[in-house]
């Protein structure tokens, strides 16, 4: 897959993740990181013959849930619940991955 494919579901994930992320105004952790995130974990997942979906959304998600640029010790834990609840809403085919 290349890299032009992987911006689409980079974007795709954007589309549907992003309205539930806390992350929005922050400058260094925010849209444009969780972006940066998810199309290298979306590269790597092409060069390895990984499922680049799970990737990318797994990238996306790492930090959907900050809501500060440092500090933030709980972001982790607040961030896999986020997943939790969005996953299946959106991407329940990818059930077998998470």
């Amino acid at each position: 897959m290349n890299n032009a494919a992987i911006n689409i579901i980079v974007s795709e994930a954007e589309e549907c993740l992003g309205p539930y992320c806390t992350c929005r105004g922050l400058k260094i952790y925010g849209f444009s990181h969780l972006r940066r995130a998810a199309a290298i974990a979306g590269r790597i997942a092409a060069a390895t013959g990984q499922n680049v979906e799970s990737a990318v959304v797994a990238g996306f998600l790492h930090d959907c849930a900050r809501r500060h640029e440092s500090g933030d010790a709980g972001h982790a834990h607040d961030s896999a619940d986020l997943a939790r609840v969005l996953l299946p809403m959106f991407y329940p085919h990818l059930n077998a991955h998470w």
